[in-house]
């Protein structure tokens, strides 16, 4: 890709993630996002295709942009590893369900491959640090990721709970599932910067 077309798409996907963060996915269009980002609707058309494959591009993003760090600091042994499965499901829910849920909203079902795929890379890598402390690593991999999910979270939040005691919870279930016992207060996530 041409270093112009790969500043454009930058600046497309800046745009997009800034106006739908402040608007809501449904009330933010292709022309909006195309005068944000300074181009025209047309080059957003042929780089992206639709709507659809635009907020795809987007939740890709901001999932490589979290990624590789956190799968970093998940293999790092100088932590113990109940603190750095903690640690991953807290960024987890600050860096990609609170920023993403709006995005899969509007996904509805598309890029279902590419989700799959970072899903099994998460789940290869939390199960072998839970490995180090449990024999049922695998399995559990898969609890701890089936909590932090969007839907679920939007089910919570139109329930009444605050998006910081949602991801309190999914801590808190988290070290119970791992260990039979209650979260201790020294090891509750600091209050969140993120909104949702």
């Amino acid at each position: 890709m041409r270093a112009d077309a790969v500043r454009n798409e930058r600046a497309i996907l800046l745009a997009a993630h800034r106006l739908i963060c402040e608007n809501g996915v449904d009330q933010v269009s292709m022309n909006d996002i195309a005068a944000e980002a300074g181009v025209g609707k047309g080059t957003l058309f042929r780089r992206f295709g639709d709507r659809a494959g635009l907020v795809g591009a987007l939740f890709e993003q901001l999932t490589v942009d979290w990624e590789t760090g956190a799968l970093d600091r998940l293999a790092d042994p100088a932590v113990p590893p109940l603190h750095r499965v903690l640690a991953f499901v807290t960024e987890l829910f600050d860096r990609m369900v609170v920023p993403g849920r709006p995005l899969l909203r509007a996904m509805d079902g598309h890029h279902g491959e590419e989700r799959i795929r970072h899903y099994r890379l998460w789940q290869e890598h939390l199960a072998t640090v839970i490995g180090e402390f449990r024999p049922d690593g695998d399995f559990l991999a898969h609890a701890v990721l089936a909590t932090p999910r969007g839907q679920f979270v939007d089910l919570l939040i139109d329930g009444g709970m605050t998006l910081d005691e949602v991801r309190t919870g999914v801590v808190a279930f988290t070290h119970t599932t791992l260990t039979g016992a209650l979260l201790p207060p020294d090891l509750h996530p600091p209050p969140s910067a993120c909104t949702g």
